[in-house]
């Protein structure tokens, strides 16, 4: 299954040695669910992507800048606890 040149899975199709061949309506049923299954993935891609932006959003903006003091070079790293959570820490 591909969308936008991406592969996004794979779909195989298993039978018996006792029935032979698929038929074409076996075909056509495996093509409509290949796609319905790849409009699926799109659009929880889709909704991830969206519900992502606005917690990174967020941290950014609640992160600590570094001080402007003249002389010493400062800068702020940030790392989460849990590489599982993409936005975290106690602020």
């Amino acid at each position: 299954m591909r969308s936008d040149g991406e592969v996004l899975g794979g779909f195989v199709m298993a039978g018996s040695s006792e029935r032979g061949e698929f038929e074409a309506a076996d075909e056509m049923m495996a093509g409509t669910l290949a796609a319905h299954v790849t409009v699926a993935l799109q659009n929880r891609q889709h909704v991830w992507n969206r519900n992502s932006r606005w917690p990174r959003y967020l941290q950014r903006a609640m992160l600590p800048r570094a001080a402007c003091i003249p002389g010493p070079e400062l800068d702020v790293t940030h790392e989460s606890a849990s590489e599982a959570a993409l936005v975290g820490g106690d602020f």
